[in-house]
């Protein structure tokens, strides 16, 4: 599984993309909603703020597919 913060446009969208057509499970989050359709998982959250990224964390969580990387696009 990889992470991609800043994934409801720009870079973060188009590695995102990139990465889910090349077979990676791709997890999203962005601090607004992405509007466009979207074949990975997504999440909205503040990847400042901790509660909510543990709470994405909790939901991800998975010893069958662990994280494997984290790829901040994310404007903080």
């Amino acid at each position: 599984m990889i992470v991609v913060t800043g994934s409801s446009g720009g870079i973060g969208r188009a590695i995102a993309l990139r990465l889910h057509s090349l077979g990676y499970d791709v997890v999203g989050i962005s601090k607004t909603k992405n509007e466009s359709e979207t074949e990975y998982r997504t999440f909205t959250a503040d990847v400042s703020n901790m509660i909510e990224l543990q709470n994405i964390a909790n939901q991800i969580s998975d010893p069958e597919n662990p994280v494997k990387a984290i790829i901040n696009c994310a404007g903080v």
